[in-house]
């Protein structure tokens, strides 16, 4: 009976192929589109992520200076490193001014004859027009900036209900209001250098893998990253003519907020290298391939969870070793 079935559809198939030939061949090229389609689209994703030369930033925007927010340690302490060492001039801003020397003096030790300036200022204290004014006369007096790069932050993890007021205050202050500024301060200087002197010029916004994440521990953090990103994505829409204007979605980086060891937990050098190889060609970057993997990864079902058991895991480890 099987076999009287069998041949009855092979045999309905033969007479509608026989019959309908036109609708065969258009299956068919929607079958080899849609594999070409997907082969093409993995191909020009790992020659992105893996093959593509990075851009020579410093003839893309003719030098000039980089300025840099949160500028003392991680992340921001080596994109200004990494920018020096291509040649840039750099504008460190920061809060302590014992940590900006001691940068300063590092990095004239290490790449010789570039200009550093310094800029003293706290982001933690709330906006107010008299308070942030200082920091627009430094700015100010600064010509020939080139590069913005928008890095000061501030992370808490804990449960929403576990945060005490003042924290989420500090996440919303630090992580919202600095980017804002600091753009709006920025802006006219940096249209004016493209579009007026015909330098290309460019703004880095430091989002998070947490923009798509979400994860537990994560509320206000996820929330005040997401605005970075969608700050980003419409400042492009804007003037992405004149200027490049790229999101950074890190995932975990070793920093002063960041102390413990995990996957995917990467080195700041590692992450800004992978970065600034995109600068120039993407709108927006996970920086470092393990944390494409990660953001991805984190959408999958059951991920999650796999991943927050096992960070608990080692923090509590660490914290165990570090009572012995």
């Amino acid at each position: 009976m099987l076999s009287n079935i069998h041949d009855s559809v092979k045999d309905n198939l033969e007479s509608f192929g026989h019959k309908h030939t036109h609708i065969m061949a258009a299956f068919c090229l929607y079958g080899a589109y849609t594999v070409g389609s997907t082969a093409l689209s993995w191909s020009w994703r790992l020659f992105k992520t893996f093959l593509r030369p990075g851009r020579n930033l410093f003839k893309r925007y003719q030098g000039g200076y980089v300025l840099v927010t949160g500028a003392t340690f991680g992340l921001g302490l080596e994109y200004a490193r990494q920018f020096a060492a291509k040649g840039f001039n750099l504008v460190l801003v920061a809060r302590n001014q014992e940590k900006l020397d001691a940068v300063k003096r590092k990095f004239k030790e290490e790449f010789g004859d570039i200009d550093i300036k310094l800029i003293v200022f706290d982001f933690d204290k709330p906006y107010t027009a008299e308070g942030y004014q200082p920091l627009k006369d430094a700015l100010d007096q600064i010509e020939d900036i080139s590069v913005l790069i928008n890095n000061v932050g501030a992370l808490k993890a804990d449960y929403f209900n576990d945060l005490d007021i003042d924290m989420i205050n500090t996440m919303m202050q630090v992580n919202l209001v600095p980017q804002t500024v600091m753009t709006k301060f920025m802006l006219p200087k940096l249209l004016e250098r493209s579009k007026n002197q015909g330098k290309r010029t460019a703004i880095i916004s430091l989002s998070s893998v947490a923009h798509y994440t979400r994860m537990r521990r994560s509320t206000i953090y996820s929330a005040t990253k997401s605005f970075n990103k969608t700050l980003s994505d419409v400042l492009r829409k804007e003037y992405g003519e004149y200027i490049d204007i790229m999101a950074v979605l890190p995932g975990v980086t070793k920093s002063q907020m960041i102390t413990f060891d995990a996957p995917f937990v990467l080195q700041p050098e590692q992450h800004v290298r992978w970065t600034l190889s995109d600068l120039g060609y993407n709108s927006q970057t996970f920086g470092h391939y393990k944390h494409w993997i990660y953001g991805n990864a984190y959408r999958l079902p059951g991920f999650e969870a796999f991943y927050t058991r096992l960070r608990l895991r080692l923090l509590a480890q660490k914290k165990k070793e570090q009572d012995k």
